[in-house]
C-alpha cells in the first residue's frame, strides 16, 4: 500500500512511500487502512508489480509454516518450494 500517516518515532517511511509486508494475524488484509509496526513493511521496490508485492508474505508465511510450524506434520518431510522470480 501506500504510506498514508507516519508515527513520531518512525524513521524508515515517509507519507507517500509504496510499502509491503505483512501484519497478519492483527489486521485484515483486505482492509482499506491498516496499522504496521515498522517492521513489518519494508519499501516496495519500483520494478516489481503490486500483484507481486502483495504474493511475497503469503509465500514465505507458507514456506514458514511448512518448515517450522509443528502443527504442519513431521518436521523431518521433505517441503518443495517453487520459486517465482520478482
Amino acid at each position: 500500500g501506500v504510506v498514508c500517516e507516519v508515527g513520531a518515532y518512525v524513521t524508515k517511511f515517509s507519507i507517500g512511500d509504496e510499502v509491503f509486508g505483512s501484519t497478519a494475524p492483527r489486521n485484515s488484509c483486505s482492509a482499506e487502512f491498516v496499522l504496521a509496526l515498522e517492521h513489518e513493511m519494508a519499501i516496495k521496490p519500483s520494478n516489481i508489480s503490486w500483484d507481486s508485492a502483495a504474493a511475497a508474505p503469503t509465500s514465505y508465511c507458507t514456506a514458514w509454516r511448512g518448515l517450522f510450524d509443528p502443527e504442519q506434520g513431521n518436521l523431518k518431510n521433505t517441503l518443495l518450494i517453487n520459486e517465482k522470480s520478482l
